[in-house]
């Protein structure tokens, strides 16, 4: 066995891990988002990494309509603190 060869194997690698933001939507983005997160997590499972899901209702007519806008004041902030954002489906409010 080689110096290298110790060295790495004596190093403990940590897991990948990201932040996704998930965000329904409208219309099928509310129906397909449930199957579509169980697909990412195969894949984190198979490839070895860790999947952290935030999911957020805003982005939506049916929070348009609970509150009178499509996003909370500090959705900037919010978004920021992710790696991704996932975003099902957006529909016009007319």
């Amino acid at each position: 066995m080689t110096n290298l060869h110790m060295e790495l194997s004596s190093v403990t690698m940590q897991p990948r891990s990201y932040t996704i933001a998930v965000l329904p939507g409208d219309g099928i983005g509310v129906e397909v988002m449930p199957p579509a997160l169980r697909c990412l997590e195969s894949a984190a499972k198979r490839f070895g990494f860790q999947l952290d899901f935030r999911h957020y209702d805003w982005a939506s007519c049916t929070y348009y309509n609970k509150h009178g806008t499509m996003m909370p004041a500090n959705w900037k902030q919010l978004l920021q603190a992710c790696d991704a954002i996932y975003f099902g489906a957006g529909m016009s409010y007319e």
